[in-house]
């Protein structure tokens, strides 16, 4: 016997305890339901209801009668048609009806079934709710006149018509307004749509991509980071083009999805994805963009709703945004200013470094720069015994200096190249309450892998031009300084092209997970530098807050002063992690958020930054 048809008749016959009288009167009363509004006779009762379906109606149990009005959602109502053939009944196509605004396809059920008389009318609506399911209404008449029923029951039917907020979810459209007003559009409505700090995305009912949804927008992190949709494709191909009328980026690759080619799943491939990638960043470096995950298949089915989406996007760029290429000024120790790529993302920002990281679109390499003084005494390439290639003798805003390089792999197993950049004679400032102790200016970069990219000599010299020291900055000993042309950069020279790029909180932002140099170096002193890469290498996954180093520098009152600065900050972040960590152990996910944020403001961590992220991403799809 047909399992759907089966369990109607036993829904009909099993929840009311007594016979309701078949008389019809003529005060019929008006029920909204599950999306529909239809009127039945005044004494028809429910039978069951749920959120969104019910049955209402009248019964006897004794006789196994009954006349019963239904709602459903399915996601293959066709599968009771064919049922119902298949158990020898009469199943016939009506054709299509309007329902409301709405449209559907009617169909009529009649014959036997365990010695009982069946006859149904049905109503499948045209449109599909987020998650595929199908609207169904009916009317059944079981082991009761027809002649007599057949008339209330049609007038049942008749009466239903969609409510306005059903018809909108099947067949309209609502505007989105993207990260902070940056990017709105309109979305059917009935598209599956995920929301996230970083990204939102969208599906159409019934596409199942594994690993992706067909459609997403997104800034930042979710795009160009360590775990970024773009680490994540293979066999990127990339062109410039344009989005929206700014420069951009196309990248086309797999590896970021998979479809299914089976119904029962066991077989997949590679889905395509297709990323547009702004080459306009915003304040904090971020790149935005699109990208569309899909087979060639699920492409055609939906390219009418995709063209209708991707064609009503609007940009509305902030005032601080621009070209990603432009360097833009950042402030530190006592006036000193470097203008760094706008595309370079703010790592960390402390008394003893600054650093930016970014990703090589062309190459995919990863590119890092930091700024470390007052680190060591010692010269970290000529001081210690590590080999290192002398390449040329250069100038730092009239400082004399020299550009080292070597190799390194690390316990990551991927060989990097490190560009140390070193005024010859040690550095100090004048603090606001004492004279800072003389050590190195080093000014770092960092290119991994070395297989995939050499270093970008041009950007190191644009970088190190704008580096402008402050009025309170000296060397230790007296050189005579050369003059230099600086760099032209965003809020130095050129005040017209846009505000001044201050450094953004290092609580907002968002640590790349492979751990160098400039990571090591967080809040203390740190000694032979290869050593620190090969420390920084072993960070576990989701490690505590590492100690500060308590290194002796020169001064012991500069060193104190130091020291218990770092201490304390780093004893009141490790107080928050251990307040969010016990939180999160008793389910107070939201809570436990705030708590580890909080630490990541007096001590910046990536992988705790990483567990954060982990954490918001399960809330937003639902867990608490």
């Amino acid at each position: 016997m047909n399992k759907n048809i089966g369990s109607l008749l036993l829904s009909c016959l099993l929840f009311l305890p007594a016979w309701v009288s078949a008389d019809v009167p003529t005060d019929w009363k008006q029920i909204t339901h599950g999306g529909l509004t239809f009127s039945m006779p005044a004494d028809w009762v429910p039978i069951k209801e749920r959120d969104f379906e019910g049955q209402w109606g009248i019964k006897d149990d004794e006789k196994r009668q009954a006349v019963v009005f239904s709602i459903a959602r399915e996601r293959h109502p066709e599968r009771m048609l064919k049922g119902a053939e298949k158990d020898g009944m009469t199943v016939q196509s009506q054709g299509v009806i309007a329902v409301g605004a709405l449209s559907g396809e009617q169909h009529q059920i009649s014959g036997s079934m365990k010695d009982q008389d069946l006859f149904l009318k049905l109503v499948i609506l045209d449109g599909l709710l987020p998650k595929g399911d199908k609207i169904t209404f009916n009317a059944s008449i079981v082991s009761m006149p027809v002649d007599q029923w057949q008339p209330v029951i049609e007038q049942v039917m008749a009466s239903v018509v969609p409510t306005s907020e059903l018809e909108a979810l099947l067949q309209g459209y609502s505007q989105h307004k993207l990260f902070d007003g940056l990017i709105t559009l309109d979305v059917r409505n009935n598209w599956d749509m995920t929301d996230h700090t970083d990204n939102v995305s969208w599906e159409p009912p019934l596409v199942s991509i594994y690993g992706a949804q067909m459609i997403r927008f997104a800034h930042g992190y979710n795009l160009t980071g360590s775990n970024g949709l773009l680490s994540k494709m293979k066999d990127p191909v990339i062109e410039k083009s344009e989005m929206y009328g700014i420069p951009a980026w196309k990248i086309v690759g797999t590896g970021v999805g998979v479809t299914y080619t089976t119904p029962m799943r066991t077989k997949t491939i590679p889905a395509t994805t297709v990323l547009y990638l702004s080459d306009i960043c915003l304040a904090k470096g971020d790149r935005f963009g699109y990208a569309i995950t899909a087979s060639d298949e699920m492409l055609v089915e939906h390219k009418a709703e995709l063209d209708k989406l991707l064609s009503s996007v609007k940009l509305t760029l902030p005032e601080e945004a621009g070209p990603c290429d432009d360097l833009v000024t950042y402030e530190w120790n006592e006036g000193l200013k470097i203008g760094v790529p706008r595309s370079w993302r703010k790592n960390q920002d402390s008394k003893f470094q600054i650093s930016w990281y970014d990703r090589a679109l062309t190459t995919g390499a990863d590119i890092r720069v930091s700024i470390n003084h007052h680190t060591t005494d010692v010269h970290p390439i000529t001081g210690y015994d590590h080999p290192a290639e002398t390449l040329e003798q250069l100038t730092i805003d009239g400082y004399p200096a020299t550009h080292y390089r070597k190799t390194h792999t690390g316990s990551d197993k991927i060989e990097k190249i490190y560009d140390y950049y070193i005024i010859d004679s040690r550095m100090r400032f004048k603090a606001a309450t004492q004279q800072n102790t003389p050590s190195f200016f080093i000014v770092q970069f960092t290119t991994s892998p070395s297989a995939v990219a050499q270093p970008d000599i041009a950007t190191h010299q644009r970088v190190l031009d704008s580096i402008v020291f402050g009025p309170e900055w000296e060397s230790e000993t007296l050189v005579k300084r050369e003059a230099q042309s600086v760099t032209n950069i965003q809020g130095v020279d050129d005040p017209q092209t846009g505000p001044l790029g201050k450094a953004v909180d290092v609580t907002e932002t968002v640590k790349n997970s492979e751990p160098t140099t400039e990571e090591a170096a967080v809040d203390a002193p740190a000694a032979d530098p290869i050593q620190a890469e090969d420390a920084a290498d072993e960070t576990p996954v989701n490690p505590p807050i590492d100690e500060p180093k308590t290194e002796k520098p020169a001064a012991p009152s500069e060193a104190v002063a130091i020291q218990d600065d770092a201490r304390q900050r780093y004893e009141q972040a490790k107080a928050l992690r251990e307040a969010g960590a016990l939180l999160q152990k008793q389910g107070k996910l939201v809570e436990a958020v705030e708590k580890y944020r909080s630490s990541l403001s007096f001590y910046p961590d990536d992988k705790l930054e990483e567990h954060v992220r982990r954490i918001e991403q399960m809330l937003g799809n639902g867990g608490r």
